[in-house]
């Protein structure tokens, strides 16, 4: 996904829903 950001665009978290008990969280900062 980030790749496909343009250059000025930075991705700060994801969240995805499958259904509603199970999702995933994803925040830049743990990746620093």
């Amino acid at each position: 996904i980030k790749a496909q950001l343009p250059s000025n665009i930075m991705l700060h978290s994801l969240f995805l829903r499958e259904t509603p008990n199970s999702f995933a969280e994803w925040f830049a900062e743990d990746n620093e």
